[in-house]
């Protein structure tokens, strides 16, 4: 164990070592700032003596120099010949007076382009068939007959394939109102009317079982809408008065036979369904 008086002793030696080396340590940093000082002062000192000396070179001195007057231009004009003498005279281009007139042009600025929209005629054909077709659903006075085929079995093949397959749709019309009592297709319908004359198909009747009011066959728009081309087509330009023909089922499709277009036979067959299922 170390005693108390060389414990003391060693705590004054420690001390007094820690005194020296703070001391050592100011004195040390106090000589170190001195000289930077120094240095910085004589580094401003340098800088401006070289800065005096890059002014005084740069300075210019502009003295006034006398520039000749410009020649005078003169350029040859024909004087007025005299009898008496025939010398030409130059007049200098000074003593002329020349007048430059600015001329005006007139801006030429195009014309607006007007675009014309002309509406897209359509063919004559067609013109006359959408005639046809309203003539259709709209004259009372036109003698149309449409009949369905002579045998009960084809009748009834017939309506089948309208229903079916043709999008047509069976209606009644009970104070001016029509009321569909088929399937509804969601197919635009023609306004031309066609009233269920004649037998009707066993799904007809139960359909209008307990039912009042006019039996009703409602076309396609596209059945008529062709029914119409075809009238076009025949009467070239002439008024439609009156129609006669049969509904025919035929491989291809519905069709119409046996046509007499304003009392003359029309031969052929008139496709204004296409077969696309099975009746």
């Amino acid at each position: 164990m170390f005693k108390p008086a060389s414990l003391k002793l060693s705590l004054v030696l420690a001390l007094a070592a820690l005194l020296l080396l703070c001391l050592y340590s100011w004195l040390n940093m106090n000589w170190w700032q001195q000289e930077l000082l120094l240095k910085l002062k004589l580094r401003e000192l340098t800088t401006s003596t070289a800065s005096q000396n890059t002014a005084q070179d740069n300075e210019l001195f502009i003295s006034e120099i006398a520039l000749p007057q410009a020649p005078t231009l003169t350029v040859p004009v024909p004087s007025t010949v005299y009898q008496q003498d025939a010398e030409q005279h130059t007049t200098p281009l000074s003593q002329n007076k020349v007048v430059l007139a600015q001329a005006e042009i007139p801006e030429l600025k195009a014309p607006p382009l007007e675009l014309k929209h002309e509406p897209k005629q359509e063919p004559k054909q067609e013109q006359t068939a959408k005639l046809v077709y309203a003539q259709l659903q709209a004259d009372n006075s036109l003698d149309v007959q449409i009949a369905l085929p002579a045998t009960p079995a084809k009748q009834q093949h017939l309506l089948n394939y309208l229903y079916r397959c043709a999008g047509v749709q069976f209606a009644v019309l009970q104070q001016q109102q029509l009321r569909y009592i088929s399937p509804q297709r969601y197919v635009p319908v023609s306004q031309w009317l066609r009233v269920a004359n004649g037998p009707l198909s066993e799904q007809e009747q139960q359909w209008l079982a307990q039912q009042n009011g006019t039996a009703i066959r409602v076309f396609p728009q596209t059945i008529d809408q062709r029914l119409a081309q075809y009238l076009a087509t025949h009467l070239k330009g002439t008024k439609l008065t009156s129609l006669r023909a049969t509904y025919d089922l035929t491989p291809a499709g519905l069709a119409l036979t046996n046509i007499q277009l304003n009392k003359h036979s029309i031969k052929g067959n008139w496709l204004l369904h296409q077969n696309h299922c099975n009746a």
